[in-house]
C-alpha cells in the first residue's frame, strides 16, 4: 500500500473481541467517516479501540490523519463502523481525523479511497458517507462537498 500511494501505512490489526469479530466477508463498497475528535491522531484513534475504558463496539478498518493510514481491522473482515448490519459487512471503514492539517488528511483519505476502488473493483457509485447508511451527519466535515470529494477520489 506504502510503495502504491506515498503514505505511511501501519498495519496494527486489534485482536479478535466485539469490535472485530473476525468474520470473514466480500467487500462491495466503502464508508467514509470523520472521527469528530479534534485531539487525536490515527494512532491514537486505533489505539482507543483497545482502550479498556471503551466498551463500545464501535470499530473500522482503517482511520488517516495527515501523516499516515493505520489499519484496525483487515478489510477483508467485518468491521461495525456504519450503523447497518449490510454496510458493515460489505463496506470498507475509513475514518478521517480531524486533528492537524485536515487538508492533508483527507488528501489522504483520497489517495487510500482510489487506491482500494482500484484494489477491489469498487465502483465511485459504492463510495458512501456514514449517512447513507445510517443517517447519522457524517462525514461531518465532507458531506457540504461530497460531490467535489468523489470527483477527487474519481
Amino acid at each position: 500500500v506504502e510503495a502504491a500511494i506515498g503514505i505511511p501505512y501501519q498495519i496494527e490489526n486489534i485482536p479478535e473481541s466485539n469490535k472485530r469479530p473476525g468474520v470473514k466477508r466480500r467487500i462491495k463498497s466503502i464508508v467514509v467517516h470523520n472521527t469528530a475528535n479534534l485531539n487525536s491522531t490515527a494512532q491514537n484513534e486505533r489505539d482507543y479501540l483497545v482502550n479498556p475504558t471503551n466498551t463500545s463496539s464501535t470499530s473500522f478498518h482503517m482511520v488517516v490523519d495527515e501523516n499516515e493510514i493505520v489499519e484496525a481491522v483487515p478489510v477483508t473482515e467485518v468491521a461495525f463502523h456504519a450503523g447497518s448490519s449490510k454496510d458493515n459487512k460489505e463496506g470498507i471503514g475509513i475514518e478521517i481525523c480531524e486533528s492537524g492539517n485536515y487538508e492533508a488528511a483527507e488528501e489522504n483519505a483520497v489517495q487510500m479511497i482510489a487506491y482500494l476502488m482500484k484494489t477491489y473493483d469498487i465502483p465511485l457509485s459504492q463510495v458512501k458517507t456514514h449517512q447513507d447508511c445510517s443517517g447519522k451527519e457524517c462525514p461531518r466535515l465532507i458531506l457540504n462537498h461530497w460531490g467535489h470529494f468523489l470527483e477527487r477520489v474519481d
